[in-house]
């Protein structure tokens, strides 16, 4: 008797044993093959990252080009202060590029825009990144003409709505769902966005994702961004610009921060040109070979007050005003300049 519970012990402990070796061999196994998931997953990323960066690179150099790029399934981050691109855990390093574009896009297409930021000289390309899940709404309830402008050169590739829309008395955008997850609102001056909570009301399905907004004051030249809490808009900060292309890539940065940084980046570019040009400027003054036509136009300070003006971010969103009357002037004195065959400064 005592010899058959033993046997029963020993084949059930023996069977305890199976189970138990077997587990932790299969559960090896399984962290081999998550771990090789893994590192495949990081390699996919980080060769995709590397193909999407020369790709930028090509769209970048080019003005006025809009291209659409073809893309495996990914989710993908821009994070400026941070210093990159990301695809999970994988980073491509963008080295000050002057880059504007949602904090996320996901999807297999990506869309990229290319425009020359003069002032009045060429300074940078501004390069545009978008998203197939993100829709631009433009919003005005007396669109002038700019802001149709503004509204028709926006490259239909970026999912814009059809038209601009307007709010009703009852304060509501009338838009439906097209499966997006994202949407951006364009306002103009004449939409009051902080009362504009019924836009956000009126449309329930829009509370289940990603709601931002900018405001376009043209006649100030000043942008406002704004987030939501899914039931109204919140202002989260504001800025000046210079020119039209500051307004896109406010309407594509939906992140402050990533606005400001790449704004960053570009003055840094816009303060070295100018001294480079007001170098030359000076060099043809000391020459003593400008006529008195020309010795008119030259020397007025113009180049010297964009420099002067761009030392910093906070500098130059302060002065965008003094840059933009520097800038006319420069640019009338240059093409009176042309009339005289006066030594171009730029």
């Amino acid at each position: 008797m005592l010899r058959k519970k033993k046997a029963v012990v020993e084949v059930q402990f023996n069977w305890v044993f199976v189970l138990i070796v077997g587990g932790i061999i299969l559960a090896f196994f399984a962290t081999i093959v998550m771990k090789q998931k893994t590192t495949s997953e990081e390699k996919i990323s980080i060769t995709t990252l590397s193909r999407l960066d020369e790709i930028l690179v090509g769209a970048g150099v080019s003005a006025n080009t809009v291209e659409v790029i073809q893309m495996p399934e990914i989710t993908l981050s821009y994070d400026c202060p941070g210093g990159g691109l990301y695809i999970g855990g994988a980073k491509k390093a963008l080295s000050e590029r002057v880059l504007f574009s949602p904090k996320k896009m996901t999807g297999r297409k990506l869309v990229t825009w290319t425009l020359d930021w003069n002032v009045p000289f060429k300074v940078a390309n501004f390069l545009y990144l978008g998203g197939e899940d993100t829709k631009y709404v433009f919003v005005s309830n007396s669109p002038s003409p700019e802001f149709k402008k503004l509204f028709n050169d926006f490259p239909a590739n970026f999912s814009k709505s059809d038209r601009i829309l307007n709010v009703t008395p009852e304060g509501i955008v009338s838009i439906a769902p097209e499966g997006f997850k994202q949407y951006r609102f364009i306002f103009d001056d004449t939409i009051n966005v902080p009362g504009s909570s019924g836009i956000l009301a009126g449309a329930d399905f829009l509370k289940k994702l990603s709601v931002t907004a900018v405001q376009v004051d043209l006649a100030n030249s000043k942008l406002t961004f704004y987030g939501s809490d899914g039931s109204q808009f919140k202002n989260v900060n504001t800025a000046n610009f210079f020119d039209t292309p500051e307004i896109y890539a406010a309407i594509f940065s939906d992140d402050f921060d990533n606005f400001i940084c790449t704004m960053k980046n570009a003055v840094k570019k816009l303060n070295v040109v100018s001294k480079i040009y007001a170098a030359k400027e000076q060099v043809i003054i000391d020459s003593g070979s400008l006529s008195s036509s020309c010795a008119g136009l030259r020397g007025t300070g113009d180049m010297n007050t964009i420099a002067g003006s761009s030392t910093d971010y906070d500098n130059y969103n302060t002065k965008t005003d003094v840059i933009r009357n520097s800038a006319n002037a420069l640019k009338r004195n240059l093409e009176t300049g042309r009339r005289f065959s006066c030594p171009p400064i730029y």
